[in-house]
Parts: structure tokens; sequence; C-alpha cells
């Protein structure tokens, strides 16, 4: 398995986390080679070719059953691309796992050069898994690849334990997530302006890294800067906590895949707003277990906001629609079983050609 180091901060370290609980690492003898990690350009080069030497090394010696990639947009697609040519070249059999929102964007910006290169890789793995079936429609038209599945994220029993608590500040929102423009952070500062006016009582809590200073500095421009806080980047149980204290999450961004934060908010019963991108339609009905609104739309959250606010039975009666939703669907139980299928595909796929 490839993917982002555990001490990065972001959904696919959640994502492996919860597959380590589930027990998938063992029944698979899974070996982990991290591609990436936060910090500098060295840091950053230097984890990457060790995790090309590793794996280079693991193939040569025919210790690679199959490999799986877990991939975003821009970079990291590029650093994955190495190692799956390696892996076609080694003949052994590739699962490409998209879990960035911003991929479409991010091929669109290709020349016609890089666009061949993308479509080539997603060709020519074995298989593609993608968060949502609204991913599933845009993949089928860059690549001709007829096996691609979409499998969502699975929430951790941490927050199942959280879900329990009922001591909630009815009215705190809550935004947990980077703390950066495409996130639409600011659009809810915009937006938390216009609930204030009515709901002065109302606080807006951020938990996570990025653009703080420059979100602090327009929350006071705003006239807000007393009813906003940002406390940093929380995780585990502790961002179980928050979930389970706060009375909202919003989530207004402008690309998604499926962001673990809605499911995990879900998984706590806690009502959501978040924009109607990516496969966060596939997961939240809009007015039955959250509200959907338009990305970069301030007027349109805020009243959202305040209207799950000011009525504490529609909360209530959501945040219960959103926990069932969550936990039907949802669970390692769920999810896990679904991915394990496609690594019995593959493999058992691979053999009879192997052999053939």
């Amino acid at each position: 398995m490839l993917g982002t180091s555990p001490t990065t901060r972001g959904g696919i370290t959640t994502v492996v986390e919860s597959f380590r609980q589930a027990g998938l690492f063992e029944r698979w003898s899974i070996v982990y080679i991290s591609t990436h990690v936060d910090g500098s350009y060295f840091q950053k080069t230097a984890t990457a070719l060790r995790a090309v030497f590793r794996f280079a090394g693991l193939l040569a010696r025919h210790q690679v059953l199959l490999v799986h990639v877990l991939s975003a947009a821009y970079a990291s697609v590029w650093r994955k691309t190495v190692f799956i040519l390696l892996s076609l070249i080694g003949n052994c059999p590739v699962i490409f796992h998209l879990h960035g929102g911003r991929f479409t964007e991010f091929y669109e910006r290709c020349g016609p050069f890089k666009r061949k290169v993308v479509g080539f890789v997603l060709d020519h793995v074995a298989h593609i898994i993608v968060l949502s079936n609204q991913w599933k429609v845009e993949l089928r038209k860059i690549t001709s690849n007829p096996h691609i599945t979409p499998i969502a994220n699975a929430v951790s029993d941490e927050y199942l334990i959280a879900a329990e608590c009922n001591q909630r500040d009815r009215w705190q929102v809550l935004f947990l997530g980077a703390i950066k423009k495409e996130k639409g952070v600011f659009d809810l500062l915009e937006a938390f302006a216009l609930v204030v006016q009515d709901l002065p009582q109302a606080r807006l809590v951020f938990a996570g890294q990025g653009q703080v200073d420059e979100l602090v500095a327009y929350a006071i421009q705003l006239g807000i800067g007393g009813s906003v806080e940002a406390r940093g980047w929380v995780a585990g149980k502790a961002k179980a906590q928050l979930l389970c204290s706060s009375a909202i999450l919003c989530l207004p961004s402008y690309a998604e895949a499926l962001p673990m934060v809605v499911l995990e908010a879900m998984t706590t019963g806690t009502a959501v707003v978040a924009t109607a991108v990516g496969g966060i339609p596939d997961v939240i009905e809009d007015g039955v277990n959250g509200v959907l609104v338009k990305p970069g739309d301030p007027s349109h959250l805020a009243r959202a906001i305040k209207a799950l606010l000011e009525d504490e039975g529609l909360r209530e009666r959501m945040g219960r629609a959103a926990r069932k939703c969550a936990l039907e669907n949802y669970s390692l139980n769920n999810v896990v079983p679904a991915l394990e299928k496609v690594y019995r595909e593959v493999t058992d796929e691979h053999t009879v050609r192997g052999r053939a």
C-alpha cells in the first residue's frame, strides 16, 4: 500500500488508520510505504526517493502480490505514476484508489501530453476505486478502464463511542479541516457575520491548520472576532469529542471527494451543513440527514446555519437520520469487506492470467 506518511494530517491518513483498525493489514500482510511527508522540499524529496528504492527492491525480489495506491490530485498523481509504471513493468497488478476532490480540475489543467500519461495510467491499472457514484461518472470521462468500483470511506469506532455524549453546545458551529480558501472558510466567516446579526450568542470554532492568521484577521475585519475561535489541529478522540459537543458541522468546500469529517460528524449524530460538491450529495440527502448549499454563496450558507441553530428539533432529527445512515453504510464492517472483495478479484484474475 502506497500513500502519505502516517504523520501527515489529512483524510488519507485517517482512512489508512481505519484500515489498520479493521485488521486489513494483518489479513493481507500489507507493507505500507510512505511516498510523501509534510515538511520541507528536502524532506519530501528524500521520502519519495526512499520509497522508490524500497518499492523497486520488493518488486525485484518478487515479494509483491498486489499494489494498492492511495492518491489525491496534482503532485500526488505524478508521484504515484512512478510506482504504477514500475508495477506495470514488473507485471504486478495495481489498484488506483482516488481520494482527491480536485482530480477533475487537475486533469483539465494538464496539457495534451500529460493527459495522455494520466489516461494511460488509468487505462492500465487493474482496478480503480472511487469514493462515490458521482466520481465513477467523472472517471468514465477520462478512462476506458471497465473496472471502476465506488467504495466509500469508513468511520473508525471512536466516533461510535463519542455519539453517546449528550453535552452539545446548541450555539456552537464547527469547521474541521485544512484552513484554506478552497475549503470555503472565508465564505463561512461572511455567512457567520450574517448569522450573529440575529443570533449574537452563536460561536464559530475552526479546528485545523493553514491560513489561520488570515482567517483571524478577516473575522476581526468583519466585526465577529469575539465570536470566532481557532483551536488548531485536532485528531482522534479529541476530534470525536469536539464533534459531539457541537450543534452543527459546516463544510463549505469548493471541491471534495468524500470528506471523512462529514462521515465522522454523521456518525456522532451531529447535524451537517455542506456544499453539494463531489461525493457529498451521495451521502447527504438535503433536508433529511443534513443540509446542502451552493459553494461560494455565503447568504445561502447563513440561512442554512441560522435555520438549524434556531430549530433544535430539526437539528436533532437530522442528526439521528445522519447517524442511522452512517451506521448502515459507512462503518468499517460494511466498507472493508467491499475493499477485500476487490483485492480477491484482482489477485485471482492476475493469477489466472499468469498461469495462462
